[in-house]
């Protein structure tokens, strides 16, 4: 029976093995403030019989419980810690004892010498064990919560590049057109578009932005929006409550309002309606647009991905409620921002 201990073994945590080392320590001066009349000696003898102990159980530790109780082999492990608890016992008792304290020991082996060091040893091995086993599965828990986070936050980065080339997109598309009609509004939008971008490049790989900037940044959005045609007459944005010293997802209001314009193009009686209360610690989003002559399926995939980086980032903090009637698109967003507050 073998194991295979090049690729299975991990290399200890430093926090591991200082914790480990400082229970060796406080397991080796106990002996000196135990009341006892039979307590040991701290003498070198003392000293070099417990290194004996402690280079068995380091083994055991940090080479068998990896290479083979977290493979699921058992019996290997079994085996193996069976076969060092007694080398180490025979060390003691054969080798260390005759040679440190020449004057206590006999030239015969004497089995019930050895038998009581193994029922001694048995336990402080199991305890170092259980440690172990205890440690690791605490650093198998903390494993996946990182491996969940980094799941997480890359599925929300992969949703932002989603929603940021489109939200820009046809904002481009409108500049070139009016700079073919070498239109004075094209310098304008030019401004107001290397804003949105710089914003957008800047803070959409941080995990929060002030909510004053955000609001700034939807601001600039729609005016830009209204530069590109005149059609958008019918357009309202409110803000009200206090925004200092809050914090929100980048660019999350943004792609719900540009998500607004997408589904009012070339509607009748184009009319956009947004409101922003702040309330304490609570953040409503509400918004009422015309429908107009736009491909679902995009307007469909943009408000998932919305909804996506809601679950995201405010998991159990938000309500999201949308619904058509009669030509209107209603939606009404609440985000609970207390972790949010700098």
């Amino acid at each position: 029976m073998s194991i295979s201990i090049t690729r299975t073994v991990e290399r200890p945590k430093r926090q591991e093995v200082a914790i480990y080392l400082l229970v060796w320590i406080l397991y080796l001066l106990a002996p000196a403030y135990t009341p006892s009349k039979t307590s040991t000696a701290l003498d070198l003898g003392y000293f070099i019989q417990a290194f004996n102990h402690f280079a068995s159980i380091s083994f055991i530790l940090f080479v068998l419980i990896p290479a083979s109780l977290h493979q699921a082999k058992y019996a290997a492990f079994t085996l193996w810690t069976t076969i060092l608890i007694l080398t180490s016992t025979f060390i003691e008792e054969m080798v260390l004892e005759p040679i440190l304290y020449p004057e206590g020991s006999g030239s015969e082996i004497n089995l019930y010498d050895v038998w009581h060091s193994v029922t001694q040893f048995i336990p402080t091995v199991v305890i170092f064990i259980a440690f172990k086993m205890i440690w690791d599965a605490k650093e198998r828990v903390r494993k996946v919560e990182e491996l969940k986070k980094e799941k997480a936050l890359t599925e929300l980065n992969f949703l932002k590049s989603q929603l940021n080339p489109h939200l820009l997109f046809n904002t481009i598309t409108s500049i070139y057109s009016e700079a073919m009609d070498e239109s004075p509004k094209t310098a304008k939008m030019i401004l107001k578009l290397s804003s949105l971008m710089r914003y957008l490049l800047k803070k959409s790989t941080s995990k929060v932005v002030p909510l004053q900037a955000e609001v700034e940044q939807v601001d600039n959005f729609i005016s830009l929006q209204k530069l590109r045609t005149s059609d958008y007459s019918d357009i309202s944005f409110k803000v009200s409550g206090d925004l200092s010293n809050i914090s929100v997802a980048p660019a999350l209001l943004l792609s719900i309002v540009e998500n607004c314009f997408k589904h009012s193009f070339n509607s009748e009686n184009l009319r956009i309606h947004i409101d922003l209360i702040v309330e304490g610690q609570k953040l409503t989003l509400a918004t009422e647009n015309s429908i107009g002559n736009t491909e679902g399926d995009s307007n469909k995939i943009g408000m998932e991905n919305i909804n996506k980086q809601l679950e995201l980032q405010y998991p159990d903090l938000h309500h999201l409620d949308i619904n058509t009637s009669d030509g209107t698109h209603n939606l009404k967003l609440q985000i609970n921002l207390e972790n949010e507050r700098d």
